[in-house]
């Protein structure tokens, strides 16, 4: 069999699981709202089905409280609308989640995982098994022998929390992300050709509760930030 064909055949097959199964289930815990989407993956994305619930004004401001209700009120809000198949994407709420810029001297002998998973604890102050951690190489500063990371981390108990909401929503969770890389990936479409990645674009998310700044070299994040 020629490459051409083995290619081919597996990408006919790829597509035909997402059809049978469906695109994942975006689950968004937003300050305002519970949100739930799915987009069908193509050129132009199309809508298959959406639903929210708002957040009661009484726990706009009480995060702990705010998630507990959401995910008490994730199964009867997938049960209001029909989906493809079950798999599911959540990100992390911006407030529960950690992301700051760190500069690292390059050391052969140290990954920049390990530096992050060193770092970032202390700059939080809790124990380092208590975080599940995340970064994003941005690359050399300057001329010295340093490297921009953006590092990102969310509290263990959380993630295990949001894993096992989904489950019990009778879902099959296949990813989770921070919101600012869940951001670049909706625009995914838009900033797949190759000569993208020459363009710098800035996405301003206005939040319920808090704004978020991204930036990015065409699918590459290279700056994030949020505050209220």
């Amino acid at each position: 069999m020629q490459f051409g064909d083995w290619k081919k055949r597996l990408l006919g097959e790829a597509n035909r699981l997402v059809n049978q199964f469906g695109p994942p289930i975006a689950v968004d815990f937003g300050a305002g709202s519970l949100k739930i989407l799915q987009i069908a993956d193509a050129d132009t994305p199309q809508l298959i089905a959406a639903a929210c619930v708002p957040t009661p004004d009484e726990l706009t401001d009480d995060h702990a409280k705010r998630i507990q209700f959401q995910l008490e009120a994730l199964p009867k809000l997938m049960r209001s609308v029909e989906f493809k198949g079950r798999r599911a994407v959540c990100g992390v709420p911006a407030p529960h989640a950690f992301c700051k810029h760190m500069q690292f001297q390059a050391d052969p002998a140290t990954s920049i995982a390990a530096m992050v998973r060193s770092a970032v604890p202390a700059q939080i102050g809790c124990d380092p098994s208590a975080l599940v951690y995340r970064h994003i190489d941005v690359g050399p500063v300057g001329r010295g022998n340093k490297n921009e990371v953006i590092c990102m981390a969310a509290s263990r108990d959380l993630v295990e929390r949001l894993m096992k909401g989904l489950k019990e929503a009778k879902l099959e969770p296949v990813g989770m992300h921070v919101e600012y890389t869940a951001t670049l990936r909706a625009f995914d479409s838009i900033t797949r050709r190759n000569e993208d990645a020459r363009l710098t674009t800035l996405y301003l998310d206005i939040g319920g509760g808090c704004t978020k700044v991204t930036i990015a070299h065409g699918r590459d994040l290279v700056f994030a930030d949020g505050g209220v």
